[in-house]
């Protein structure tokens, strides 16, 4: 198993099995955001890693204020 987190997560880019992974990980959060009311919406992830779940699904959605927060990377981006 590998260790270096970085290198994990660019497993994603060849593994079949991860990405099918993340492709069904980000169906639940659209799926979850498309539920939501409208307005601002803030995420905070805890284990997002490099973020590509959150980040992702964000790119995504229709226009609205997201703000997306992922601690374990120091990745943070607001989409718009």
């Amino acid at each position: 198993m590998v260790k270096d987190w970085f290198e994990w997560h660019d497993l994603y880019k060849n593994e079949p099995k991860l990405q099918q992974r993340l492709q069904i990980v980000q169906e639940y959060i659209s799926h979850s955001l498309n539920l939501s009311q409208p307005g601002l919406i803030r995420i905070v992830s805890v284990c997002a890693g490099d973020g590509r779940d959150l980040l992702g699904t964000l790119s995504n959605q229709s226009p609205t204020d997201k703000r997306c927060l992922c601690p374990t990377s120091g990745a943070k981006s607001t989409i718009s």
